[in-house]
């Protein structure tokens, strides 16, 4: 049950200060040095011997098996920690417990990563190498200390999936766990919360500990921008009962990419005389266009009034009322209609659903579900679609994920790809990356990148492959950025008597269904970042033996990681596969970030033969997602930043 206030504050812990100045450039030295380093490397033949010590464990009975958990659970709650000394043997018990209730026995490279979890590492294991079993083996040794141990995951999905898959497993390690998902209400969170391992999202959970503090009276952080989630307090009292353990799976995700902006709970507001005057922005807004008076900033995505169209602007100020009809406001109020007009598009940042318009993340490609655009803007993009506007909100609660994440006494990750972030881990987190091998050799092949002069090229080559590829009997999956993007490739594929399966945020209910028939014989699957993490595709009998899954990813990313996670559906757990990039100098990552001489380089290449265009136009996307990652860095530290000057939440 949930815990009374007066003890909430005692289990959050106070966030750990960071080193500024000298100190903070030896703090990033330190991870050369750090001690884990060295004791990661006797993880490799520590981990061979505690599987071999789990397949003794197969002649106990169950009656034995149980009670050596029982009694191993004990000894570590007494301890309140997991010993070195330890932690082998409850391992090697671990890992026969899931054979037993999951049929899937843990390889010797799950339990190093396991171990290497429970040693506070993030872990980087490819794709296919089965992350799921090794956060569920690390997240019951970590709940047998009796402190809360929470698996954070990339969506909701996958939160009920997997709390549901390892339910038997946690039971027979004398453990409850349960999921919580976006559409509980309050009783039900405070229930699941309960558990010894809670899956849930990150953006759910930080939402939840907002909520408690503001329950307790706790001064709410002034306003900035960022992502709002609607919601009042917990009346009947916090939903958490503390922080101990945060496994976060999909680490790359939650940590960096979704780090960008703070989350933020709000509550409706009146402001006299606002949608008149947005209205009027909205109207105004539809005679600029991209010029001297208006500058967009794709990147930022962000339109603004040059001095010639805020000349311009002055001459309509008469229709506004006042306030509004001051020269800043009005100018916000139009570049806000600005930026829903020009910058943000359907299928790709939002849906219409129902009349109402609900924001899409880019990075999973699913709904995001109760949350809006900040300052005005989400009304001025409903009514830029015709939609009634939604009441305008004001902020009692806010906090960065990097703050959140600080927070939890034990922190560890798991994802397929680290590497290119291991400096931010370290700084931002304290964490380690540490690459475990796979437990087969990978066999997936990259093929050459292709490029195509337009986007109607460049979809038309991707259908005939992907026809192509079908025919021999070989199952395709095709990512794309966006819902628009999924639909016309759908309607490509159709033209030429293929029947796709379309995977997107409109039709999310079929996902279970659509994933486990993505790797039958002869299917093409069609599908958003949706189907790039922790989707697990199973290829049919004898697909393997003709090559395996074929994936296409038909709009890069602005991150190489994410394009990294939908090419990893291919070649899982040593099956052969293949992958394939398509490019076009129309793609976003190019028309968002690429300089104008890049893109006059990239225009130019698109003409010329296969050998040479390939690889120019996979050197400018590699130039352009560095770039963004740059900026993505950059965006996290002012966000840092700026929270660390708000008033706090009163947390220590």
């Amino acid at each position: 049950m949930s815990v009374p206030l007066e003890r909430l504050s005692a289990l959050i812990p106070p966030e750990p200060p960071r080193p500024e100045g000298l100190a903070a450039l030896i703090w990033k030295a330190e991870r050369l040095v750090d001690p884990r380093r060295l004791l990661a490397l006797t993880l490799g033949p520590l981990s061979r011997r505690i599987h071999a010590r789990a397949l003794q464990h197969g002649t106990l009975t169950q009656v034995e098996l149980d009670g050596r958990v029982a009694a191993a659970r004990a000894g570590i709650r007494r301890a309140g920690t997991v010993p070195l000394s330890s932690m082998p043997d409850a391992l090697a018990l671990l890992a026969e417990v899931a054979a037993r209730t999951t049929g899937m026995r843990p390889y010797p490279v799950q339990l190093r990563g396991a171990m290497a979890t429970q040693l506070g590492f993030l872990i980087e294991m490819q794709t296919g190498e089965g992350k799921s079993l090794t956060a569920a083996v690390a997240a019951a040794l970590a709940a047998w200390t009796g402190r809360p141990c929470h698996v954070l995951t990339a969506n909701v999905y996958l939160a009920d999936r997997d709390a549901a898959s390892f339910s038997a497993f946690y039971r027979a390690c004398g453990l409850t766990v349960a999921a919580v998902r976006d559409t509980d209400p309050p009783p039900a969170r405070s229930a699941a919360y309960a558990a010894d391992v809670v899956y849930t999202t990150a953006k759910e959970m930080l939402a939840d500990l907002l909520r408690d503090a503001i329950s307790m009276g706790r001064t709410p952080a002034r306003a900035g921008l960022g992502l709002r989630m609607l919601g009042g307090t917990h009346a009947a009292g916090p939903t958490l009962r503390g922080l101990g353990t945060a496994i976060v799976d999909e680490a790359d995700s939650l940590l960096i990419d979704e780090a960008v902006t703070p989350l933020i709970i709000a509550q409706e507001r009146h402001v006299p005389g606002f949608d008149a005057a947005m209205r009027v922005a909205v109207e105004i807004s539809a005679s600029f266009e991209p010029g001297p008076e208006l500058r967009l900033e794709q990147g930022l995505r962000r339109a603004e009034l040059t001095d010639a169209g805020h000349a311009r602007l002055a001459r309509d100020l008469g229709r506004f009322a006042p306030p509004w009809s001051e020269p800043a406001r009005a100018g916000h109020l139009v570049s806000q209609a600005l930026t829903a007009r020009l910058l943000l598009q359907r299928g790709r940042h939002y849906v219409l659903d129902d009349g109402k318009i609900t924001l899409l993340d880019e990075q999973t490609g699913r709904r995001a579900v109760g949350r809006s655009l900040s300052d005005g803007l989400h009304q001025a993009l409903e009514l830029v679609e015709g939609v009634e506007p939604s009441p305008l909100t004001e902020v009692v609660g806010r906090r960065s994920f990097q703050r959140f994440f600080r927070l939890f006494p034990h922190l560890a990750g798991l994802t397929g790809t680290a590497a290119e972030a291991a400096g931010e881990f370290w700084s931002i987190y304290g964490l380690q990356v540490l690459r475990i091998p796979t437990h087969r050799p990978p066999r997936r092949r990259v093929l050459p990148t292709r490029l195509m002069a337009d986007e109607a090229q460049k979809f038309a080559a991707i259908a005939r492959e992907a026809s192509e590829v079908a025919q021999q009997g070989r199952p395709v999956l095709i990512g794309t950025r966006s819902v628009d993007g999924a639909e016309a490739l759908a309607r490509l594929l159709r033209e030429q008597g293929v029947t796709p399966r379309l995977l997107t945020a409109l039709d999310a209910s079929e996902e279970a269904d659509i994933i486990a028939n993505a790797g039958a014989a002869k299917s093409v699957t069609v599908a958003t970042n949706m189907a790039g993490r922790g989707t697990d595709i199973a290829l049919d009998p004898g697909i393997a033996a003709i090559g395996g899954l074929h994936v296409i990813i038909a709009e890069a990313n602005d991150l190489r990681r994410i394009d990294r996670q939908m090419a990893g559906r291919a070649a899982r757990q040593g099956d052969p596969g293949s992958v394939r990039c398509f490019l076009a100098p129309t793609d976003v990552v190019f028309r968002r970030i690429l300089s104008p001489r890049g893109q006059r380089l990239l225009q130019w290449a698109a003409g010329r033969p296969p050998w040479l265009c390939g690889p120019v136009g996979r050197l400018l996307l590699w130039l352009a997602q560095r770039q963004a990652a740059r900026l993505g860095t950059a965006m996290r530290r002012n966000v840092l930043t700026s929270d660390l000057q708000f008033e706090g939440l009163g947390f220590s």
